[in-house]
């Protein structure tokens, strides 16, 4: 038998596959890179939002195509971040941004034969993934890290933003009388005292909805075997994440850099305890009349107000994380 020149190369066929593949992992470090360094290219106003969602590209191209090509597009905007914005942000993104999201997107496709999936020869339907709940987890620790470390690699120093605030609105403060002019600085001092909190919580909620979304996007594509998670119904949190949340919360007033670590973790803490309280309400919503609308309803609530439904959801999530409210929901008979 001769040699087909017109058959199949099952060398040049997986050859021409991890071509395409690392040509995906460069795209998405590209677009990456590109998100990142919107407002750095002057977009105005509205590409503010968009370094929020930079490990977005990442996560796709980690769940869909593996981890080594995760961490290919994580190569490629650190160096694009490096030659536009310089190496600091480049820095930065990596440790914050790029490694955390590679990191989330493996434990997100992590998985093991089940006891069913003894039983049925190792499907994916009978696999048990890594728990969502532990991912979130793992989210807040890394971002609370994170979050230290970029104050402490930056220096920053209320006492050095308020003084910097102060003097680029003298004018306007020079219009105000003495005591309208030191309640401004009070509690521009005071809200400044909560920026570790607020980047502990943010970058939380920036990479939870991040691998929310992308999963979504990859599973949708067929790429991604891991099965939709129920979260109302099914995430489940560690009791000790409400002690950690509360013991922080308690010594976020102290002064120097214990009440600005404290802050970052009682901010990150506090968005895994508030996810699992919008969880518990999808899961009201669900069996009761009206429940779509009371959810925009809370959403319109959260938008405008923030602090306040956030903080009531955050109880939520602490009560079900401590007595298993999700739990009694799930044995009552659904309204209606």
């Amino acid at each position: 038998m001769g040699f087909d020149p017109s058959a199949p190369n099952r060398t040049t066929r997986d050859s021409d596959t991890h071509m395409n593949s690392l040509l995906i992992g460069i795209l998405s470090g590209l677009a990456a890179a590109a998100l990142f360094a919107a407002p750095y290219a002057g977009g105005g106003f509205m590409t503010l939002p968009l370094p929020f969602i930079s490990a977005l590209p990442i996560v796709i191209a980690s769940l869909g195509w593996g981890t080594t090509i995760g961490l290919v597009s994580v190569a490629v905007a650190t160096l694009v971040a490096a030659v536009h914005e310089g190496p600091i942000a480049a820095g930065l993104y990596l440790v914050i941004v790029g490694l955390p999201a590679a990191g989330y997107s493996y434990l997100y496709g992590l998985a093991r034969p089940g006891q069913s999936a003894h039983a049925n020869g190792g499907e994916a339907s009978g696999m048990e993934w890594f728990p969502y709940g532990k991912i979130l987890v793992v989210i807040a620790a890394l971002s609370a890290i994170t979050a230290i470390i970029a104050f402490s690699v930056s220096n920053f120093s209320v006492d050095t933003f308020v003084n910097e605030s102060v003097d680029a609105l003298r004018d306007r403060l020079d219009e105000l009388n003495a005591q309208d002019s030191e309640a401004f600085v009070e509690t521009l001092r005071f809200y400044v005292s909560f920026f570790p909190f607020f980047a502990g919580l943010g970058l939380t909620a920036s990479m939870a909805l991040t691998l929310w979304l992308g999963g979504l996007v990859v599973r949708y594509s067929g790429r991604f075997s891991r099965p939709s998670d129920n979260l109302p119904e099914t995430l489940r949190l560690p009791p000790a994440l409400v002690f950690v949340a509360a013991g922080s919360a308690f010594l976020s007033v102290e002064d120097g850099s214990l009440g600005f670590a404290m802050r970052s973790i009682a901010g990150a803490a506090t968005m895994v305890l508030a996810i699992s309280g919008y969880a518990l309400a999808h899961l009201v919503a669900r069996r009761g009349r009206g429940g779509r609308f009371a959810l925009y309803f809370l959403y319109v609530l959260t938008v405008t107000f923030f602090l306040l439904p956030v903080s009531i959801m955050t109880l939520f999530g602490a009560l079900d994380t401590l007595v298993g409210l999700r739990r009694r929901i799930l044995g009552a008979r659904p309204s209606g």
